[in-house]
């Protein structure tokens, strides 16, 4: 470029074919124009080519100073790798059947693909981001060596070459499917959930699933197997047996029997997760009755979780009975068992009393925010916790909780009590007549009570003062001296979930101020809805004085279970008079 002088005028055109390109008019302008020399021509070209390359420049300086590029390539890839686990189209599990590993269409990775090409190459290197996939868009040399989970819908006779192929390292499958899956390679499969099983359903009993031996495999699913196989699994952590989609008109064929599931489970040592839904437990022991064969039973000493769902058209409580007797557990196993009334044969009374002896709960928790959920614990020997499901939709049903609360014998040792009632348990729970639920347990010292976090039409018009006095009112002793004492005498510790329609907390101050002199509570926890008006958290931080150790955290409700909002509370398990916090999850797909 030395030598080379450019007016003003070619320095405007020079711009205008930098924003707009080179054209065909521009050319012939500068062909036919006071310029139009050829090293005029190769100059502006020149200079063209050197605003377009500090234009790139410029472009790329500024990608690289945003922060989402200043993150190293294998933290961006593990980003994309949440992005996938958000992305999950597997079929949803039949509760309390837990399944945490799915699968997605990798179609919508697409738009990361799109945005630069950083994010491109990020995204096409990270080949676990496309280890899981359906058998429609499975890209294997994306995937490259990382093991593949597939999930197959359709009802084909035989698998696509592709998957078949040796070299896959096939890790987790997911099929909706009725074939057997004779050729698949299992030497590297971990994870395999078998759904809505009816080909064979009138055909020999079930020999083997697969082939080859699949030594490594550590969680099962099998959904409406009518025959269980005859595989061997002697690495299996977790199984889910399911009949909750065996058509109603199939029930004249025959099942497998209860010695099938000992025998099946007996292969499988290292059981750690159970979980039977909607079989017909009494049906299968019948069966085997006619065939006039022992059943045998079989200790699985590492189960730490059993979960069952009893039929519909059984008895739930004589089905748990029987199955207790055939799977023998660890006192450490926590037991899961649905769905339950609360009268007659399969009451939660009938099975409390089907309870060993000596068993004594010290924690109770009822939360009724999402789903009943009844859970008992005796955390002081750290021995199992029974949770369940019981069928509450009417004050006659809450009558008969309250009866069970006060009388039974299983309940007597409870000294801490979570409550989350639902907003229509509020017009359910008897609150003049019957036994106020804080009467029946007068050993608690640590009390966690859950608010509604959300309001339903039939509240709109009034407000939930009254209805939210129900559980504490009990906690205020009476005005006359010599009276009788109040509800949990023993109380030191108060947990309670502000949410952001609470106006005023004239009710907790009542019950601090009416309890200082003869029942002082030493410690309150309090958790709040951000959206709380300001002058309804000033009311709250003003009980400071009421109490020895005052805790007050901004938490959101938990969308499975509301009460665990004490656990995101640092300060509600600190000791002394530290808050449980060793609840057993059973949220669905909770890993």
């Amino acid at each position: 470029m030395v030598g080379f002088s450019a007016s003003v005028d070619a320095l405007q055109l020079v711009s205008e074919i930098v924003s707009g390109g080179l054209s065909g008019d521009q050319l012939q302008q500068l062909v036919n124009g006071p310029h139009a020399s050829i090293q005029t021509l190769s100059q502006l070209r020149f200079l063209r080519d050197i605003f377009l390359e500090g234009a790139g420049i410029a472009v790329a300086l500024h990608n690289a100073s945003t922060p989402i590029h200043r993150l190293p390539t294998e933290i961006l890839g593990y980003i994309f790798l949440f992005v996938r686990d958000s992305l999950s189209t597997a079929e949803p599990v039949h509760f309390p059947g837990r399944w945490p590993f799915s699968v997605c269409d990798l179609r919508l990775f697409d738009p990361l693909l799109s945005v630069c090409r950083r994010w491109r190459q990020t995204a096409l290197s990270t080949h676990a981001m496309w280890s899981t996939s359906t058998e429609k868009c499975f890209n294997p040399e994306r995937a490259a060596s990382a093991p593949l989970s597939i999930h197959i819908i359709g009802r084909t006779l035989q698998l696509p070459a592709r998957i078949l192929s040796p070299s896959n390292r096939i890790r987790g499958l997911h099929l909706r499917n009725d074939l057997i899956l004779e050729e698949l390679p299992v030497s590297d499969l971990e994870h395999c959930k078998i759904y809505d099983f009816k080909a064979k359903l009138s055909q020999e009993p079930l020999q083997r699933l697969f082939s080859g031996a699949a030594l490594k495999l550590r969680s099962l699913y099998l959904d409406s197997f009518w025959h269980l196989p005859r595989d061997h699994f002697p690495s299996l952590l977790r199984l889910v047996l399911s009949g909750a989609n065996i058509p109603s008109y199939f029930t004249h064929l025959p099942l497998w029997r209860l010695h099938d599931l000992v025998g099946f489970l007996a292969s499988s040592p290292k059981l750690e997760e159970l979980y039977i839904c909607r079989y017909p437990i009494e049906r299968l022991h019948e069966a085997a009755s006619v065939e006039r064969r022992a059943t045998p039973s079989v200790r699985l000493n590492r189960l730490r979780r059993f979960g069952f769902e009893g039929s519909r058209h059984e008895s739930v409580v004589s089905a748990i009975r029987r199955l207790s007797s055939l799977i023998l557990v660890p006192p450490s196993c926590d037991r899961y068992y649905t769905p339950l009334k609360t009268a007659g044969p399969d009451s939660v009374d009938a099975l409390l009393r089907n309870l060993p002896l000596d068993t004594r709960f010290t924690k109770m928790r009822l939360d009724f925010s999402r789903r009943n959920l009844l859970q008992l614990v005796d955390a002081e020997s750290r021995c199992s916790s029974v949770s369940l499901s019981p069928i509450v939709t009417a004050p006659e049903h809450w009558a008969c909780l309250l009866e069970l609360f006060a009388s039974s014998p299983v309940l007597c040792d409870v000294n801490e009590l979570w409550l989350a009632p639902s907003v229509y348990d509020y017009k359910r729970i008897p609150a003049q007549t019957g036994i106020p639920i804080l009467f029946s347990f007068p050993q608690v010292e640590v009390l966690a009570i859950t608010y509604p976090g959300t309001l339903v039409p039939l509240y709109r018009e009034q407000t939930l003062e009254t209805e939210l006095h129900v559980l504490l009112a009990p906690l205020i002793p009476p005005l006359r001296a010599g009276g009788e004492p109040p509800a949990c005498p023993r109380l030191k510790t108060l947990c309670v979930y502000l949410p952001r329609y609470v106006t005023n907390v004239d009710h907790l101050h009542r019950v601090l101020f009416s309890r200082a002199r003869t029942h002082p509570l030493r410690r309150l926890v309090i958790g709040y809805d951000p959206a709380l008006e300001l002058e309804v958290l000033a009311d709250v931080f003003a009980l400071e004085g009421w109490v020895e150790e005052f805790v007050c955290e901004e938490v959101r409700l938990p969308r499975s279970t509301a009460s665990d909002w004490v656990l995101d509370v640092p300060g509600a398990f600190r000791l002394p008079g530290s808050v449980y916090s060793g609840w057993p999850d059973w949220s669905e797909n909770s890993r």
